[in-house]
């Protein structure tokens, strides 16, 4: 299972979504404020309280951890490695998308005065990304392999 690339490519991909959980998305600092944009709302720092929620972006990279765990053990599907992979990508995309409404969201609840900080956790998905096209380039080599082993026979 772990001998084959694209299966460090779907790990990887588990462990950056899950760290995606636990990392903190943004600062957010408006006036003498200061919000922190984690993974399930936006808290204000003091007092510690909540702002605005974002329960779907945990939701998505919990579905992202999933995914490539239950992807990884398919080893012996490759047709269906690909298709879940492909899915993941999508899963992928839609927390951007959502992730870019709940920026201007809290954008227009905070003014225009509001400055932003960005995490390393922002940047994860899209390593994710690049990750899972590889995977299923490495996947499709596997597959093409394979059908060339069984015509030989």
């Amino acid at each position: 299972m772990l001998q084959r690339i694209q299966s460090v490519f779907l790990l990887t991909i588990a462990v950056l979504s899950a760290l995606t959980i636990a990392l903190p998305l943004a600062t957010i600092t408006a006036g003498h404020q200061v919000y922190l944009f984690r993974y399930c709302a936006v808290w204000v720092s003091f007092p510690d309280k909540i702002f605005s929620s974002t329960f779907i972006l945990p939701a998505i990279s919990f579905l992202i951890t999933i995914l490539s765990v239950i992807t990884l053990f398919l080893y012996k599907r490759r047709r269906i490695q690909v298709k879940l992979t492909w899915g993941n990508g999508i899963l992928m995309l839609a927390y951007y998308v959502i992730y870019g409404v709940y920026f201007n969201h809290i954008s227009q609840l905070l003014g225009t005065a509001a400055t932003w900080s960005w995490g390393i956790a922002n940047t994860f998905q899209a390593i994710n990304l690049v990750l899972a096209l590889l995977s299923i380039n490495y996947i499709n080599k596997d597959e093409k392999l394979v059908k060339s082993l069984d015509r030989l026979r």
